[in-house]
């Protein structure tokens, strides 16, 4: 994308098969491979700069809600939202406070098709998200991991986005291939998510080391309290 260009609509493609592509990259020299990374550095950039014109609210698309449907949702009063705001680029909070992000641009695009307003509620953090939830004090919270324990009290849609997590590791750390075999290894996640919920299930072998953010993570990892970190891709990629 030429740096002068605004983007209009953008589209990533993840891979089904992270194992997949980590062999198949394996093959490439170390010339391909650094040329790949600036590829994807210079994608993240974009992503960062938010050099995107496209505006919800212009679509021509809208969606006729029935009488029902309507006071239905006027029941339920503000339509309160309690995004991450550590979770870039899906959720977060600009430096003037505005929410933005890919769910943000999702939301808004919800909204102007049904002719509706959400009111978004900033959480201290993702554990207070939560909280604010089960306290019934906001409706929703969106592009939420679908977990047993959350079902508890939630109700979900069926899945807007589906995408592998992959471990973080320094250069020089053997490939995982089965998890399950590690040991002796500390993985760092940030407390009430639900990776952490699915990694005390499914791998009792690696020890959780939980910390209040994202950024935390990284800290914990260069102060060598834990060694894996564990991420979306998208999220590891930015």
């Amino acid at each position: 994308i030429p740096p002068d260009v605004q983007v209009e609509t953008g589209y990533i493609q993840l891979p089904g098969d992270p194992e997949g592509v980590g062999f198949a990259l394996s093959t490439w020299d170390a010339g391909a491979l650094e040329e790949a990374d600036e590829e994807a550095r210079r994608v993240v950039r974009i992503l960062r700069e938010n050099r995107f014109t496209w505006d919800p609210a212009a679509s021509t698309l809208r969606i006729a809600l029935s009488a029902e449907e309507r006071r239905y949702l006027e029941g339920l009063g503000p339509l309160t939202v309690a995004p991450d705001p550590d979770w870039l680029p899906f959720e977060y909070f600009d430096e003037h406070g505005n929410f933005s992000g890919i769910t943000a641009d999702l939301l808004d695009l919800i909204a102007a098709r049904l002719d509706i307003r959400f009111s978004y509620v900033v959480p201290r953090d993702w554990e207070e998200a939560l909280a604010m939830s089960r306290a019934g004090e906001v409706l929703i919270l969106p592009f939420l991991n679908q977990t047993p324990e959350r079902e508890q009290w939630l109700v979900f849609t069926d899945a807007l986005l589906i995408e592998p997590n992959v471990f973080i590791t320094r250069e020089k750390h053997p490939y995982i291939t089965a998890p399950a075999q590690l040991s002796e290894r500390s993985i760092v996640l940030p407390t009430g998510t639900s990776m952490e919920e699915r990694v005390r299930r499914d791998f009792p072998n690696l020890r959780v080391l939980t910390v209040p953010t994202a950024t935390e993570i990284f800290h914990a990892v260069s102060r060598s309290q834990a060694r894996l970190p564990r991420r979306s891709l998208t999220v590891s990629a930015c």
